[in-house]
C-alpha cells in the first residue's frame, strides 16, 4: 500500500508541473500530451480504467486544439483510441495513424499501431490489398516493402513475408535497423523457424538504432518481467542502454548461459502467440466484473489491470502449459484451476479462475468454490476436499494465504524447464580472490565431481572421460559478459576408482572487482550427465592502500612450483573445492597479504595469528591442534590460537602457506580466523573461512 500511495503521489507532483507548464506557454501542446500520458499509462484506481482513458483523450484534444499537427498529440490520441475499442474511435485512429506514417513512418512504431488497428477493426484483409498494389506500382520503396512485409506477416502470409524481409535486409542494409530484423523474428516464430528467429531477434538487439524499437520489444517482454526488470527499464535512456538492457533481461531468463543460442526468447514469443489466440481479455477489469467480490487475493505489484490478457494468459506467458487443468461442468459458473508440479526451482504452484456472469473474462479466484466446485481439484490438493461440505472462515483463510502465496510466485517470477533426459553431474564448488596489478582482482573459480559419476564401460575401455566446461562471467544485471572461455578435461578412469575420488579443476580470471554471476556447464562426452550452475559472486576489491587479507584458499596439496594450471605466487596450490579432509589429513591454507608499510630501513614487519573454533552446536573435543608446526597452547571459549613469530621481508605483498593438524580432534566443522598485525603501520585486519574434517567411523 505504501508504493501504491507513492506512486499515486509521484504521479500528482507530476501532473501539477505539467498543468504549471500549460499555463506558462500556451502554445504549447506538449504538456498536455503528458498530462494525457500520465492518465494512459497510470495503474487505474479502483479498475476506473475506462474513465482514465476518457481523460486521456480529453487532455490529447487539448494538446491538438493548441497544435493540430503535433505529432505526440496525435499519436498518443490515436492508442487511447484503439484502446478505447469501438468502430467510430477505431476508424479515427486509423486515420491519425496513416497521417502519422505519411508524415514519418519510423516515427515511433507507428508502422506497427497502424497494423494493428487494422487487426482490431477486421479490415487488414483490404488493407493488405492496397499495400500490395502500391507495392507493385512502386518496387524500390523500403518503406513501402516492410509495411506489406509486416501487414502480410499479421494477415498469416509468413512465408512470403518472411522472403520479402530477407530480401529488404539485403538490400538496404541501413533501413530500419533493428526494426526489420525484429519483425523478420517474430515472422520465423510464427512459421516454427525458433533457431533462426533466435538468431534475428539478436541481430534486432545488435543494429538496433532506434528506441522505438527496444520499447516495442518489451511490449512483448514484460508480461515475464519481475519488478526489478521493470524499473531497470524505467532507468535507461539512450539506445545503447536499451540493447544492453534487452540483452541482459534474456540472458538472466536463459537457463543455459553459457552457450550463446537463448531457447527462452522463442519460448516465449511461441506462449504469446497462444496467449493472443486464446488469452485476450474481453473490454476492461473493473470492481463490478470481479469474481474476487469478497478481496480476498492480493495480487503483486507486477499484476497489470491493463493487460490486454486474461488472468489465464499472464500466467501462460510466465509458465507455459499447466501440468493439470481441472473444471466442472453443468455448474451456474464457469470455474477452471491450473496445476504446475514442482520442477527445478519452480514450486508446486495452483491457480483458480472463474468468469463472471457480467463479463471480464477469465480472473483470479481465492479457490475453487465450495461445493461441486471443489469436486474435481481433490486430485491436486485433498485439503480441497474440506470444501465439498462447507467450510469454517478459519480454514478458508488457509486455503486464501495459499492461493496468494502461489500468486506471489506466479505472477512476480517466470521460467522454463528444459527437458533434458540426462542425470545430473555432482559438482562441489568453491571460490578466492586475490590482487592483481592495475587495480584489478585475480578471481579463481574451483569445482570437482566425483570420478566415479563419469565410469561407463565405454571410458573404461578408453581409459578416460571427457568432460567439457563451459565457463561465463556476467555482470549481475547480465547486460555484459566480461567473460567465457570453452575447454576440455581429461579424466583418468582406471578399474581401481574408488568412490571418494574427485576430479579438481580451476578457471583463472583477472576482472575489475564488483558483483557478478558466475555461470558454469558441464557436460560429458556422451551426453549422459549434465549439470548447469548460476553462481553469484561478489569479487573484492583491495586498494594500494591500508593492510588487507586476500580470501584464503582451501588447497589439496601446496608445493612449490612456477608452471601449471594451480601455479601462483612461487607455489603449485590445488584447490580443495570440496573443503572436506578425512581424519588426520593435515589441512593446507594459501592466502596474500597485502599492504604491508616499510620502515626507514625499508623492512616490513608483521605478525600472524591462527585461531580454531568448532561449529556452533557440534558435539565433540579438540585434540592436540598443531599450526605451521607448532602445537596451540592458548584455549579461549573452545577454541585454539598460535601466535607466529614476528616476520619481516622486503616486500609489501607476501603470500603465506600453512599446515594445520587436528589429529584427534572430533568434531565436523572449523571455523578458522586469521590475523595480520602490520607491526611498522599499528594496523591489523582479520579474515575467516571454514573446513570440514571426516571422522572415521
Amino acid at each position: 500500500m505504501r508504493r501504491w500511495r507513492r506512486e499515486r503521489t509521484l504521479s500528482s507532483d507530476c501532473r501539477a508541473s505539467f498543468r504549471r507548464a500549460s499555463r506558462i506557454d500556451r502554445r504549447d501542446p506538449l504538456p498536455h500530451v503528458w498530462l494525457g500520458r500520465c492518465d494512459f499509462t497510470e495503474p487505474p484506481e479502483a479498475f476506473a480504467r475506462e474513465e482514465q482513458l476518457r481523460d486521456a483523450l480529453k487532455n490529447m484534444e487539448r494538446a491538438l486544439e493548441v497544435d493540430p499537427a503535433s505529432r505526440e498529440g496525435r499519436y498518443w490520441k490515436a492508442r487511447t483510441l484503439t484502446r478505447l475499442g469501438g468502430n467510430r474511435n477505431l476508424n479515427e485512429a486509423l486515420e491519425l495513424f496513416e497521417g502519422l506514417v505519411e508524415d514519418d513512418p519510423l516515427y515511433e512504431d507507428v508502422m506497427r499501431r497502424l497494423l494493428g488497428a487494422h487487426a482490431e477493426q477486421g479490415s487488414l484483409p483490404d488493407y493488405v490489398g492496397v499495400l500490395e498494389a502500391a507495392a507493385r506500382a512502386t518496387t524500390s520503396d523500403p518503406v513501402l516493402t516492410f509495411r506489406y512485409a509486416d501487414a502480410l506477416r499479421l494477415s498469416g502470409n509468413t512465408s512470403r513475408a518472411e522472403a520479402m524481409l530477407r530480401g529488404l535486409r539485403e538490400r538496404y542494409r541501413d533501413f530500419a535497423p533493428g526494426w526489420v530484423d525484429y519483425t523478420l523474428a517474430l515472422t520465423l516464430f510464427e512459421m516454427g523457424e525458433v533457431e533462426d528467429g533466435t538468431t534475428r531477434y539478436l541481430d534486432a538487439i545488435t543494429f538496433m538504432k532506434y528506441p522505438a524499437v527496444a520499447r516495442a520489444m518489451w511490449e512483448d517482454a514484460i508480461w515475464a518481467a519481475n519488478l526489478t526488470q521493470m524499473a531497470r527499464f524505467r532507468r535507461v535512456e539512450t539506445v545503447e542502454d536499451y540493447a544492453n538492457f534487452l540483452r541482459g533481461f534474456w540472458k538472466e531468463k536463459d537457463p543455459t548461459k553459457t552457450t550463446v543460442d537463448n531457447e527462452v526468447i522463442a519460448i516465449h514469443y511461441d506462449r504469446l502467440r497462444v496467449a493472443e489466440q486464446n488469452h485476450l481479455m474481453a473490454g476492461f477489469r473493473a470492481v463490478w466484473n470481479n469474481p474476487d467480490d469478497q478481496g480476498w487475493l492480493h495480487l503483486p505489484p507486477t499484476y497489470d489491470i491493463e493487460a490486454p490478457f486474461n488472468d489465464m494468459g499472464l500466467i501462460y506467458i510466465r509458465w507455459g502449459e499447466a501440468d493439470e487443468v481441472a473444471f466442472t461442468h453443468e455448474i451456474e459458473i464457469d470455474n477452471m484451476s491450473w496445476m504446475y508440479e514442482e520442477k527445478g526451482q519452480r514450486p508446486r504452484m495452483i491457480f483458480h479462475f472463474e468468469q463472471h456472469p457480467l463479463g471480464g473474462g477469465w480472473r483470479f479466484v481465492p479457490t475453487p468454490g465450495p461445493g461441486e466446485y471443489a469436486a474435481s481439484r481433490v486430485s491436486m490438493d485433498p485439503k480441497f476436499g474440506m470444501l465439498l461440505y462447507g467450510v469454517d472462515q478459519q480454514s478458508l483463510s488457509f486455503l486464501v494465504e495459499d492461493a496468494n502465496q502461489d500468486l506471489r510466485v506466479g505472477l512476480t517470477q517466470s521460467g522454463y524447464i528444459p527437458e533434458i533426459e540426462v542425470e545430473p553431474l555432482t559438482i562441489y564448488n568453491d571460490e578466492a580472490s586475490f590482487k592483481a596489478p592495475d587495480g584489478m582482482t585475480r578471481y579463481e573459480a574451483y569445482w570437482a565431481f566425483p570420478v566415479i559419476e563419469l565410469i561407463t564401460q565405454k571410458t573404461l575401455d578408453e581409459g578416460e572421460a571427457i568432460v567439457t566446461v563451459n565457463i561465463s562471467l556476467f555482470t549481475s544485471d547480465f547486460q555484459q559478459e566480461v567473460y567465457r572461455n570453452t575447454r576440455q578435461m581429461r579424466v583418468p578412469i582406471g578399474p581401481g576408482v574408488g568412490p571418494d575420488m574427485i576430479s579438481i579443476d580451476q578457471e583463472v580470471m583477472t576482472v575489475a572487482p564488483g558483483n557478478y554471476t558466475l555461470a558454469l556447464s558441464f557436460s560429458d562426452q556422451e551426453g549422459f550427465r549434465r549439470q548447469d550452475q548460476e553462481i553469484p559472486i561478489i569479487v573484492r576489491n583491495y586498494p594500494e592502500e591500508g593492510l588487507h587479507i586476500s580470501d584464503v584458499e582451501i588447497a589439496f596439496t601446496v608445493v612449490e612450483g612456477e608452471q601449471g594450471r594451480f601455479a601462483k605466487g612461487g607455489y603449485m596450490v590445488t584447490p580443495l573445492p570440496t573443503r572436506v579432509y578425512q581424519q588426520n589429513q593435515p589441512v593446507l591454507i594459501y592466502f596474500g597479504i597485502y599492504g604491508l608499510r616499510k620502515d626507514e630501513y625499508g623492512a616490513t614487519r608483521y605478525r600472524t595469528s591462527y585461531r580454531i573454533d568448532p561449529g556452533a552446536g557440534e558435539q565433540g573435543s579438540l585434540g592436540r591442534v598443531r599450526i605451521g608446526g607448532r602445537t596451540a597452547t592458548r584455549q579461549q571459549a573452545g577454541g585454539v590460537e598460535v601466535v607466529l613469530d614476528e616476520e619481516s621481508g622486503i616486500f609489501n605483498d607476501v603470500v603465506e602457506t600453512m599446515a594445520i593438524s587436528l589429529e584427534d580432534s572430533s568434531f565436523r566443522m572449523y571455523r578458522l580466523r586469521i590475523t595480520v598485525e602490520d607491526l611498522v603501520a599499528g594496523t591489523r585486519t582479520v579474515s575467516q573461512t571454514f573446513f570440514r574434517v571426516n571422522r572415521v567411523r
